[in-house]
């Protein structure tokens, strides 16, 4: 047998032999592996089993299994017991790369590596709640709107699950389901459920909620705010269903209880008109405001209909009765009562009485102040009596005073001056005041002044009454029954009060101090007037020495000055006479001697007392010979 039918014959027996080995086969002849799994699967879990033919692990391993590069922050591969094991977790809605694990065989170094490759189906898990395109919504709607009626409609809610029951969405109403309703729960619409009266509810707030068909069931639910519109579908209201008009002022009647007046029933604020009906209505009119008046001369006793209508929609009416009676009048003894009152006058005093009497004969008649707004004074209703009720506070008022019998009412009207006004608040001259207290019993004194003009204020210590006490002009005093104080600090409260009630406060801190302690404001004021009478003594002495000093000059200057200078030295002219001759003198006593006539030693005494005024020789200076000379022409002549 040649070489080449030697060659031929060992490549079919190894190819034989590949096709005969099942090392890195699978089993049931499959080519590849599928699992499924759900999403929720848990790191570390199983993934897959690998269905390889051979011993993976052991001395007597037949094949090799290892995973593909770049996979092994996916799974891991557990060799030995031939599994994948989960290390990423899984998500549907991402999609899972395929798992390629080499296999290669340890029996035969010839037999190529092949590559199991594992596809990973992952199941759906309802992990996923219906999710709102809104956090919140909020819709108007009209009242009054028939069951069943579409309200609402942009709204939508997504699952993010697999298509199928997981990700099927349905809706319902929870909170406010007595006015709405879904009527398809798969259908994003809303209607209305029952009758909805902006009378009776303006805003109210309902649920959506959304769920899936999966298990378990999961749901989201969002508010949905809505506001009522109130629609016109209201009667005008009447203030009241009766009305009785039996007096006049000129040809308007007043009209009781209160004046005609409706009002549109909705919050619309729809304007009202009025009309009258029934026997002898041609004689009355009425405005829109409600005002009637007398067309005719004479008044004549009779009911009426009053109508009132919105101007926009007429059908929207109501109806009330006025009844017109007889006319009867009421007349005061003055139409107008004018008085002058002081501003000292107290409160609950009387101020006067009025009186007035019926045509119809009642002797029973009620008073009232009808715009007494500030609430000043007060009548008795059966006697007309006015009080005074408050302090006055301003210069001129004026009332309008009624009385009525029941029927008729006649008015009049009270006017009164205030000769002067007490509108001023009194007013400490501090803010707070602060006193010590020794062993006097008298502290201090506070004063509050008004402005008002004759004006007095009094004084009222408001608290620790049992220790101190506050006179009419505000002095402060301890009581004399109370022998001493422990050292403390107390805070009185003193109010000041005019004559008509004005009143201010004020605080007082009393600091108490032992008899033997010296204060600190004492040693203070002690302290500055020692040093202000050092400081004077300090000038005194200053002023006197320069006294002193100017006048010792003066004198110098007299004794010789400087007449002029030259080459040759200083010339000084000196005051002593000519008649004296040139001599040299130390003193007054030695030069008194060279002189017999009485004259001339006065005048030597004259020179020497002024020799002497040369001030005393100062220390480094240098002695220098003076010679003086006598001249008949004048005064001597010194040279240096």
């Amino acid at each position: 047998m040649n070489s080449s039918m030697r060659a031929v014959f060992w490549g079919l027996l190894s190819v034989l032999g590949v096709l005969t080995s099942e090392a890195c086969l699978l089993e049931n002849d499959r080519n590849s592996v599928y699992v499924s799994v759900f999403e929720d699967l848990k790191i570390g879990a199983t993934l897959a089993d690998l269905p390889v033919i051979g011993r993976s692990f052991g001395p007597d391993a037949t094949i090799q299994l290892k995973l593909a590069p770049g996979q092994e922050d996916l799974v891991d591969l557990d060799a030995a017991a031939k599994k994948l094991i989960l290390q990423k977790e899984l998500d549907r809605e991402k999609a899972w790369p395929i798992v390629v694990v080499e296999c290669r065989s340890l029996d035969d170094k010839t037999f190529p590596q092949v590559n199991i490759s594992t596809f990973v189906t992952v199941k759906d898990v309802n992990d996923n709640p219906p999710r709102f395109d809104q956090s919140e919504y909020c819709i108007q709607m009209p009242e009054e709107l028939p069951n069943d009626t579409i309200v609402f409609v942009d709204f939508e809610a997504v699952d993010d699950d697999q298509l199928g029951p997981n990700s099927f969405v349905n809706y319902r109403i929870t909170r406010g389901a007595e006015y709405l309703v879904i009527p398809d729960p798969s259908r994003p619409v809303i209607a209305i459920a029952g009758r909805i009266d902006f009378e009776k509810i303006h805003r109210f707030e309902a649920g959506i909620e959304a769920f899936d068909s999966g298990v378990p069931q999961l749901k989201t639910t969002v508010p949905l705010h809505v506001t009522v519109v109130d629609v016109d579908d209201q009667n005008p209201v009447f203030s009241s269903q009766s009305y009785y008009a039996n007096s006049m002022e000129g040809n308007i009647f007043e009209v009781l209880p209160e004046a005609i007046k409706a009002k549109d029933g909705d919050t619309l604020e729809a304007s009202i008109q009025y009309e009258l009906s029934g026997a002898h209505h041609e004689s009355f009119t009425i405005d829109s405001k409600g005002v009637v008046r007398l067309v005719n001369d004479s008044v004549i006793a009779t009911t009426l209909l009053v109508h009132a209508f919105e101007t926009e929609h007429p059908e929207r009416k109501a109806t009330a009765m006025l009844r017109i009676a007889e006319q009867s009048s009421i007349e005061f003894e003055h139409s107008l009562y004018s008085i002058q009152i002081t501003s000292s006058m107290s409160v609950d005093s009387e101020i006067l009485q009025v009186k007035a009497t019926s045509t119809s004969g009642a002797s029973k008649l009620r008073y009232s102040i009808l715009n007494d707004e500030g609430g000043v004074l007060r009548v008795e209703e059966r006697s007309g009596k006015i009080f005074l009720k408050s302090p006055l506070t301003s210069g001129k008022y004026a009332f309008t005073i009624s009385a009525t019998d029941g029927k008729t009412r006649g008015w009049s009207r009270v006017e009164f001056s205030v000769d002067r006004v007490n509108s001023h608040v009194p007013e400490f001259d501090q803010m707070e005041y602060f006193f010590e207290m020794k062993s006097a019993n008298l502290i201090g004194q506070v004063r509050a002044t008004d402005e008002d003009e004759g004006d007095t204020v009094v004084y009222h210590l408001l608290n620790l009454q049992t220790i101190f006490a506050i006179d009419d002009d505000g002095m402060l005093s301890r009581h004399a029954a109370i022998a001493s104080f422990e050292p403390d600090v107390y805070e009185l409260v003193v109010l000041a009060e005019d004559t008509v009630g004005h009143r201010q406060f004020v605080t007082v801190v009393v600091t108490v101090l032992n008899a033997t302690v010296i204060s600190v404001t004492s040693l203070l004021t002690l302290g500055i007037f020692v040093l202000l009478v050092v400081l004077f003594v300090i000038i005194v002495c200053t002023i006197t020495r320069r006294c002193v000093s100017c006048i010792t000059k003066a004198r110098r200057n007299k004794v010789c000055w400087m007449s002029k200078t030259g080459d040759n030295g200083v010339v000084l002219s000196g005051s002593v006479p000519t008649e004296i001759e040139s001599r040299t003198c130390s003193s007054a006593r030695s030069c008194h001697s060279k002189f017999s006539d009485e004259k001339d030693r006065d005048i030597a005494d004259l020179y020497a007392a002024t020799s002497v005024a040369s001030p005393a020789r100062i220390r480094g200076a240098h002695l220098v010979p003076v010679t003086v000379t006598t001249s008949r022409s004048g005064p001597p002549t010194i040279y240096f």
